[in-house]
């Protein structure tokens, strides 16, 4: 591994995965992880009592993060190969956390399969809990417009966050943004 995939996941990352509010025990998914180098970071946050799901479509992608998880002994992440574009294996509200990093620009998703996987995260992600979205090789005008359709899909904006973020196993500063899933209303 190069030396900023290591930092990112023994220290960097630890540190921003703690500041957006990731805590033991928690259940959390890693949307589009790649090789996994934010999935491993969160896997040592949440701990023993807690999991991480991997979602991933690329094989390659996918064992490379296997060979990693057999060479690190990592038991509480669960890769799931992605058989469908937005829809995930997983329960109703079962999810503390969702990241969304570096998937959701127009290489991956239109606006309307945008659309869908933000509605699929509102059925997975617990009420209250987090969908932590990371916008790179997108433009300021299509944050608004996404930012948009992550509220219209149930969620509430609540911060940006500016910081060390890994991207493409080289450690930059970039922003995040920050949703909670709002509660059903009782009528």
């Amino acid at each position: 591994m190069n030396n900023d995939i290591d930092k990112w996941i023994n220290e960097t990352g630890l540190e921003f995965f703690n500041n957006l509010g990731i805590r033991s025990g928690q259940r959390v998914l890693d949307f589009g992880c790649g090789w996994g180098s934010n999935a491993i970071a969160v896997s040592k946050i949440v701990g023993p009592r807690g999991y991480i799901y991997a979602f991933e479509k690329n094989r390659d992608s996918i064992d490379k993060l296997t060979s990693a998880i057999g060479r690190k002994k990592i038991k509480n992440l669960k890769i799931i190969y992605a058989k469908e574009k937005t829809r995930t294996p997983i329960s109703d509200n079962e999810l503390d956390a969702v990241l969304l990093y570096d998937v959701i620009h127009d290489a991956y998703f239109n606006s309307r399969e945008r659309r869908s996987l933000f509605k699929e995260m509102g059925r997975i992600i617990k009420s209250g809990g987090l969908l932590s979205v990371y916008p790179h090789h997108i433009e300021s005008d299509e944050i608004k417009r996404i930012k948009k359709e992550i509220t219209d899909s149930g969620f509430e904006y609540t911060n940006k966050t500016t910081g060390t973020i890994i991207h493409d196993s080289t450690l930059i500063t970039d922003t995040v943004y920050n949703f909670n899933k709002r509660p059903l209303s009782i009528i």
